[in-house]
């Protein structure tokens, strides 16, 4: 299953996105090393965020360096904030940001996601267009959508343990 399509005369990844998926995963936007590998996070860093959605059962049914394409057997989707790849996110200028969060916002309330949860902090400061002091539980919703952010990339394995548990009561609560 290819999931690089063109966009502005740039690869970038299509979403992969269904409607009433318990979880859509957001990122902030494609990295060169996953846009070359063909799949979604191949990164060192993007690795952790598939290695912790499978250490904590949440994903199932997988393929090592293929794990986005396991996404829907799991009613679960991705895509990302900003659609243009780029090593390093300060490349990135206001417009992109305001492009991805309308954007966002239409597929959020298009496809209605039980949760829609963010990556990278990062990707939900952008997305809201505020600061986040903390990384617990946001208080929001977009449409019927809760709003969850995972742990940050560098946080500790206690951290990162009671984050994915919280996801996990999350998702368990949504599939009721």
């Amino acid at each position: 299953m290819s999931i690089i399509i063109r966009r502005n005369n740039r690869k970038t990844f299509k979403d992969i996105i269904d409607y009433d998926l318990d979880i859509l995963f957001v990122g902030l936007n494609p990295s060169p090393i996953s846009i070359k590998k063909g799949h979604y996070h191949q990164g060192r860093l993007g690795r952790r965020f598939w290695n912790r959605l499978k250490q904590s059962n949440i994903l199932k049914n997988y393929q090592d360096g293929k794990e986005d394409e396991s996404l829907l057997r799991n009613n679960f989707g991705i895509t990302d904030l900003v659609k243009k790849p780029s090593p390093r996110s300060k490349t990135l200028t206001e417009k992109d940001y305001l492009k991805g969060r309308k954007a966002l916002k239409k597929k959020i309330l298009r496809f209605k996601p039980k949760i829609i949860c963010f990556i990278y902090k990062k990707a939900v400061e952008k997305f809201l267009n505020r600061k986040i002091k903390t990384l617990d539980k946001i208080d929001r919703k977009v449409g019927d959508s809760l709003v969850f952010l995972l742990p940050g990339i560098y946080a500790n394995k206690l951290e990162v343990k009671n984050k994915m548990h919280e996801l996990q009561r999350l998702l368990k609560r949504v599939k009721k």
